[in-house]
């Protein structure tokens, strides 16, 4: 029988938190897969040069 993600992940960091950590811990993950699952293109920077002068660059 295959581990569920939730179990495997609970193993893998188990060494490094204590078991009142995990609450916090997928909180946070959760938090942060949401935020990058909605994330719009317009909302990424790209630094000084716009995306077209990059392409042309390339």
């Amino acid at each position: 029988m295959s581990k569920s993600v939730e179990t495997e992940i609970k193993q893998q960091y188990s060494k490094y938190f204590v078991s009142s950590d995990w609450h916090i811990f997928k909180s946070t993950a959760e938090y942060y897969l949401e935020t990058a699952a909605k994330i719009l293109k317009q909302d990424i920077k790209y630094g000084r040069e716009s995306p077209i002068e990059i392409a042309r660059a390339s």
